[in-house]
């Protein structure tokens, strides 16, 4: 088995307010950031030669509203902090 490091980029076809991103299965997040666009990234652990699937991720700022209910489950991925603002990154489940 053969591990490699691939970032995924979040702006990609937001759909309902989520972020669909496809990745191989059992991708391990390790961080989360922006590239050198401003453009929000998740860097991920990934086994390349398993089979793909898509996950959904949502980008909130500080101080914005989470939408909750009772189909609604996230878990948290990750925070970054730029000088002006921040962005926090949840997957929905």
């Amino acid at each position: 088995m053969t591990q490699v490091i691939k970032k995924f980029i979040l702006t990609q076809g937001i759909q309902n307010g989520t972020f669909p991103v496809t990745m191989p299965t059992n991708s391990k997040i390790l961080s989360v950031g922006l590239d050198i666009n401003h453009t929000p990234t998740l860097i991920a652990l990934v086994n390349p030669d398993t089979e793909l699937e898509e996950r959904y991720f949502e980008i909130f700022g500080i101080d914005q509203e989470l939408p909750i209910g009772p189909n609604i489950h996230r878990n948290f991925i990750g925070c970054h902090n730029e000088r002006s603002y921040s962005l926090c990154i949840f997957e929905r489940l």
